[in-house]
């Protein structure tokens, strides 16, 4: 599970720029599903005395280890759950 955790964090930070965090790791019909977490547009939280805001994706691996797709499912505050 380490090797598929860092694929993901690898691929975000392809993607955005940005090093992710893996909050969980889930087998599913042959592939992997990954929710990661990355900490978002820092300068905008800063200036308006808000928390962090982290954003929070969904990246769906085949059986391979290849990044199938990757959908952002929530925003929430740094310290507060998110909510389903």
């Amino acid at each position: 599970m380490k090797e598929i955790a860092q694929i993901v964090k690898d691929f975000l930070f392809e993607v955005f720029g940005k090093d992710g965090e893996v909050i969980s790791v889930i087998p599913n019909d042959g592939g992997w599903q990954v929710t990661a977490e990355l900490l978002m547009d820092e300068d905008y939280t800063i200036k308006r005395g808000r928390s962090d805001l982290l954003y929070v994706f969904d990246v769906i691996l085949d059986e391979s280890c290849n990044v199938m797709s990757y959908n952002r499912t929530g925003i929430r505050e740094r310290g507060k759950l998110l909510e389903e």
